[in-house]
């Protein structure tokens, strides 16, 4: 199942109509639209609010254990071109400097970048806490549902910018006519992640990765969790750049000191693993 998230129905109007998507009227609460394999929820503007709708959009499709879920939308940038499609691979939430990182699975053509989220339109630079962020108000909100329900390599963010953190509003025609060149790239990469995960007898790393995995995992001592959060960090990095060795060895190469120091590797590990 593909599951999408929009704040505005602008936003889904290009994917309702590539999807043949039909508006499910029992569902009082948001504008919900289905098909047989696909769903797209309308949240409305702010990351509270696109927690709430991308939770209930789970929760109405929770049986689909290999479905991924995305959020796609219009972000303000100071230092991008209007209408450039982003693939974005960490989202910080502004109010609290939390940071998360979508794991990136799939080779794209697609530009990435870092986002930040706020709870109000950015007309000043200097808030963001890197120039070339892209900035938008629902992300986190999206990330933090996403991630109760799905690990981080079966969520991904699509931004379009809109504009470069000026004042003003814009129309709905506008905002469509941004999204909609957009819309076979975006679908192209829901689907082919899906098909990621579909497929469960995939085997991406190979017999001596998954022993060096193993060595790095007891060398550090992680835990379950920790060991599946680094196996798919290690996937996510083969997928796309077909070598995990040097991203791993370095950690075998330290002496630990601590309990501390080991999860501190384990930390530098998985976001040397992560990066793109």
């Amino acid at each position: 199942m593909i599951l999408l998230t929009t704040a505005l129905y602008c936003e889904a109007k290009p994917f309702i109509k590539a999807l043949g998507l039909k508006k499910d009227l029992t569902m009082r609460s948001h504008e919900l639209f289905r098909s047989e394999d696909c769903a797209l929820i309308v949240s409305g503007i702010g990351k509270t609010n696109a927690a709430i709708a991308t939770t209930l959009l789970l929760h109405l499709y929770s049986d689909h254990e290999h479905g991924v879920v995305g959020n796609i939308g219009i972000a303000g940038a100071a230092s991008h071109e209007k209408g450039e499609l982003r693939l974005i691979h960490k989202v910080r939430e502004a109010a609290t400097g939390t940071n998360f990182y979508p794991e990136q699975l799939l080779r794209t053509e697609t530009a990435e970048s870092s986002l930040e989220t706020f709870d109000m339109p950015v007309t000043d630079p200097a808030l963001l806490d890197q120039k070339e962020s892209l900035v938008d108000m629902e992300a986190s909100g999206f990330v933090q549902a996403a991630s109760r329900f799905v690990d981080n390599s079966r969520f991904f963010l699509f931004k379009c910018v809109s504009d470069n953190l000026e004042c003003g509003v814009l129309s709905a025609q506008i905002i469509e006519s941004l999204i909609e060149p957009h819309t076979d790239t975006i679908l192209r990469y829901a689907r082919s992640l899906h098909a990621l995960h579909l497929d469960s007898q995939i085997e991406i790393l190979t017999g001596q990765e998954k022993k060096l995995l193993d060595k790095v995992s007891k060398h550090l001592s992680l835990t379950k969790n920790e060991e599946h959060l680094l196996e798919q960090a290690a996937v996510g990095h083969k997928i796309r750049t077909g070598d995990i060795t040097r991203g791993l060895y370095p950690a075998l190469k330290v002496e630990l000191e601590s309990v501390e120091h080991a999860k501190q590797i384990f930390h530098e590990t998985r976001s040397s693993l992560s990066t793109p």
